[in-house]
């Protein structure tokens, strides 16, 4: 069971991230615990799945964003908590990377079914060549 939760959790983590890369919040949206808590490098830490909407409803989004690679890993806390770290290299271009994200998931079941209860993203930007000239 918790190898089929695990899949599940690292999927929808996934899903998130490439559809707001691509400016859709849909499936994030979707997966909100009401009281989650949502930190970010250089943005407000917001609480609660109406504020984080409301945030991001009119945020000024990229969608030309790529996920050049991607890695995850899932930690198991207990049969309803578990913990999903990733590694993301991001870019307009697969041949010119723009970030590292290192996100933090924390996905609580109820009901079966995974609700996101706390997510922090750390931007790790990345300077072109001609950016340095």
């Amino acid at each position: 069971m918790n190898d089929l939760k695990i899949k599940e959790v690292e999927r929808i983590t996934h899903t998130i991230y490439k559809d707001f890369c691509h400016g859709d919040t849909e499936t994030w949206f979707s997966v909100l615990h009401p009281n989650c808590i949502w930190v970010a490098t250089g943005e407000p830490m917001l609480i609660g799945s109406e504020r984080i909407k409301e945030y991001f409803t009119d945020y000024p989004t990229r969608t030309d964003i790529e996920i050049i690679t991607e890695s995850y890993t899932t930690l198991v806390l207990d049969q309803s908590t578990y913990i999903v770290t990733g590694n993301v290299l991001v870019g307009s271009d697969i041949t010119l990377p723009s970030a590292k994200v290192l996100m933090t998931m924390v996905y609580r079941y109820t009901s079966n079914t995974p609700k996101l209860s706390y997510q922090n993203m750390s931007y790790d930007f990345i300077k072109s060549d001609s950016s340095q000239n």
